[in-house]
């Protein structure tokens, strides 16, 4: 019994004397992941040891010549822009198609848009080169009443895209004439426009009375 209890005690002891004692736990360390040899590659261009880029040649391009339709069309091109460049005043007439100009207007000003010409590029803005006196005057027809309904005054496309466009070349004076709501059926289409017949006789005498 005494030999128990000593036995005891002394596990006792020991247990005490573990917990002072420091423990250190060491880790496992992993492997060093192996080098991946660099493969060797042809010498550089180089003098005194210094690396020197070697640009890649050049390859020539050979223009492809024009075909008779396209020289057409380019001399015909020409032709609109010298046209519209020697104008010193313009009128444009034309009826509301979706909300927008209709398509042969903007194939026409596609003609005259042309870059260092009608226009050119500065770093952050357009400059117009076209006469800052020419005048132009536009007259719209439309069924419906774009510049009154508040459903269509955000679709009033085609007077935003003709003052944009102008101002882009260099043309502020841009007079608009309306012919509207002809197809409203509380409107009198034929008073609307005879209204719009005499305004632009009015808008005539006066221009061509300021410029003399």
């Amino acid at each position: 019994m005494e030999k128990i209890i000593i036995l005891l005690l002394i596990v006792v002891i020991l247990l005490l004397l573990s917990d002072k004692m420091p423990i250190t736990l060491s880790k496992k360390r992993a492997p060093r992941p192996k080098a991946t040899p660099i493969p060797k590659t042809a010498p550089s261009t180089s003098v005194m040891g210094e690396s020197r880029f070697v640009p890649p040649t050049k390859v020539a391009t050979t223009a492809i010549p024009l075909t008779e339709k396209e020289q057409q069309d380019k001399i015909r091109q020409k032709e609109l822009l010298e046209q519209w460049k020697s104008a010193e005043a313009v009128f444009i007439y034309m009826p509301l198609h979706n909300f927008n100009v209709v398509s042969k207007f903007k194939d026409y000003i596609d003609n005259i848009m042309i870059v260092n010409e009608t226009f050119k590029c500065e770093v952050e803005s357009l400059i117009g080169l076209d006469d800052s006196n020419k005048q132009i005057t536009f007259i719209i027809t439309s069924g419906g009443e774009f510049d009154k309904h508040i459903q269509y005054i955000n679709l009033d496309f085609a007077v935003q895209y003709v003052r944009g466009i102008f101002s882009v070349i260099g043309i502020d004076k841009v007079k608009v004439l309306r012919v509207e709501g002809l197809d409203l059926a509380f409107n009198n289409k034929e008073q609307l426009v005879k209204k719009a017949i005499f305004d632009l006789k009015e808008w005539i005498d006066e221009f061509s009375s300021r410029n003399k």
